[in-house]
């Protein structure tokens, strides 16, 4: 059926019948929103939307929660709300369980621009300071094989006898955004040729495993009281 409009004016005797092509119809925009992990949860407290046409997907291995709204609508663009676990500049910034070695000079300076991020500004420059004056004495050993079969083989082992690089140090920041500072011990492991250091943190990697199933769940929570007809689907 050809979209057309028909306009029928009567005007005395006269019947004048004028017809013309419709305009198409236009979509209703949509919006697709990011924001941090209460996204849902805060746009749920503001709107109505009907909740029987919409759903939440949950995703704890990529740490998102999805909302599609008003999903089977004709003409309207797609709706959805994206609220992403995700950690914060600050903690980035470290490296941290990354493997990712940085020479010591480097981490002195990465410890003196971010003093703020320790239990106190002394002890962030006491640690400062050492690294940028790192002494390492090392003793090494040559041991040469020869297999009287033109094979020969010659293996050095290195022994550091004293070094002053710390073993490692306190940090007190936020780990994920939208939450609050947690405190944390890191480890330097130390590269055996370069010297360069690595921050390791046991501490932050449970604590990163542990809060986020937390968080996804008190989300979940706050979701069924607000739009209790809303679907919840773990993927």
């Amino acid at each position: 059926m050809s979209n057309e409009k028909i306009n029928i004016t009567p005007v005395g005797n006269e019947l004048t019948i004028m017809h013309q092509q419709l305009l198409p119809q236009k979509n209703i925009l949509g919006f697709s929103i990011n924001g941090t992990i209460d996204a849902i949860s805060r746009f749920c407290e503001i709107r109505d939307f009907d909740e029987l046409d919409s759903y939440v997907l949950v995703n704890r291995e990529k740490m998102t929660m999805t909302l599609f709204i008003e999903k089977s609508r004709q003409y309207e663009d797609p709706k959805t709300i994206v609220a992403v676990l995700s950690t914060t500049d600050e903690f980035d910034k470290w490296l941290i369980n990354t493997g990712q070695y940085v020479p010591c000079k480097d981490l002195a300076n990465m410890i003196k621009m971010n003093r703020s991020d320790f239990e106190s500004i002394d002890a962030a420059m006491s640690l400062s300071v050492e690294l940028q004056n790192i002494k390492i004495k090392i003793d090494k050993e040559v041991e040469k094989c020869d297999d009287n079969r033109a094979t020969v083989k010659e293996l050095t082992a290195q022994r550091v006898i004293d070094s002053n690089i710390p073993k490692g140090f306190c940090l007190i920041l936020r780990i994920f955004k939208g939450q609050e500072k947690v405190s944390f011990n890191v480890e330097l492991y130390v590269h055996p040729q370069s010297f360069n250091v690595a921050l390791i943190s046991p501490e932050a990697n449970d604590i990163i495993h542990s809060t986020l199933d937390g968080i996804i769940d008190a989300e979940i929570k706050k979701i069924k009281e607000l739009k209790p007809r809303l679907v919840i689907i773990e993927e």
